[in-house]
């Protein structure tokens, strides 16, 4: 009878703590926003539910600058024009990590087409944009610490990208 008594304790303190887990764990957060104009391949300006204008620097990636007269100057062409195409006066929705603004003052965020119903890897593949742009070549990872949220999930599809010389990656590294 003991025995019961102390299980029964114990999986009612065990069930305690897992539900209080569960409240810690803060549900993903998106900000819907309208795209006014795209600045390059990784920056883009949006208008705010709250009509508020902002510039918004993408987290993970470093497509290749305008502003440069390299080899990959071709590609910051080619990133610009995709990102412009794809998101030019689309509403999108906007997810912070763990920093708000870069430097510059940008809001730093990752940029979904669609809301994930669950962030998963093919989640991230059909629905955020930042992904779009590694896989298809248009820039690479670039992570900045503390913003590491889908490290693991962008580093994978440069490493595709990578082994199909796909866009910035025909020449090589």
């Amino acid at each position: 009878m003991k025995y019961i008594l102390s299980m029964c304790i114990i999986t009612f303190f065990l069930s305690c703590h897992l539900e209080r887990e569960k409240e810690i764990i803060e549900p993903v957060q998106f900000d819907e926003a309208t795209v006014i104009e795209c600045i390059d391949g990784d920056t883009i300006v949006v208008q705010l539910c709250n009509r508020k204008i902002e510039k918004v620097r993408f987290i993970g990636v470093d497509a290749p600058e305008l502003k440069t007269q390299t080899i990959s100057e071709l590609y910051a062409i080619e990133a610009f024009n995709y990102t412009k195409a794809m998101l030019e006066n689309l509403t999108v929705y906007l997810e912070k990590d763990v920093s708000d603004r870069d430097k510059y003052g940008r809001l730093l965020r990752y940029v979904w087409l669609k809301k994930p119903a669950e962030v998963n890897e093919q989640e991230m593949r059909t629905k955020s944009f930042n992904s779009y742009l590694i896989l298809n070549g248009y820039a690479k990872t670039l992570m900045i610490y503390p913003d590491y949220k889908y490290k693991s999930f962008l580093i994978k599809f440069e490493n595709e990208a990578t082994k199909t010389g796909t866009g910035v990656w025909s020449h090589g590294k």
